[in-house]
């Protein structure tokens, strides 16, 4: 994604435009967001604990995945655009080493410059 994206018109925007934004996901990450959020829970945290747990290792907080969907949006809609709403469905936690993939894409159009853009669902692939 570009550092500065290009200031758009409602014509420079067509249905169909597609942004995609990668990320794989670190132990600073997982650190961090927790340290932010105060969720400081062993599963996130501690190995030895993680490892007694469904999943067998350490897992992500649950909101930085959809945090990381909303990245590709600015290069749809131009700087200064805002969402307003986002749903979510988490089906799987993510684990320090996934990657996530987050696709958005224009579906709609309406007038006053408000554009409808659907994120596709995570996706998450364990690199």
């Amino acid at each position: 994604m570009e550092s500065f994206l290009k200031n758009k018109i409602i014509e420079d925007i067509k249905i169909g435009d597609k942004a995609i934004f990668n990320k794989a996901i670190e132990e600073a990450h997982v650190r961090l967001f927790g340290e932010l959020i105060g969720d400081v829970a062993p599963q996130h945290l501690k190995e030895e604990y993680a490892m007694t747990t469904k999943y067998s290792r350490r897992i992500v907080h649950g909101m930085p995945t959809p945090c990381l969907t909303r990245v590709p949006l600015p290069e749809l809609v131009a700087p200064g655009g805002v969402t307003v709403q986002h749903n979510f469905q988490l089906k799987a936690p993510m684990c320090i080493g996934d990657t996530v993939t987050a696709i958005g894409e224009v579906v709609g159009k309406e007038q006053f410059n408000i554009t409808n853009v659907k994120g596709t669902r995570n996706q998450i692939f364990v690199m």
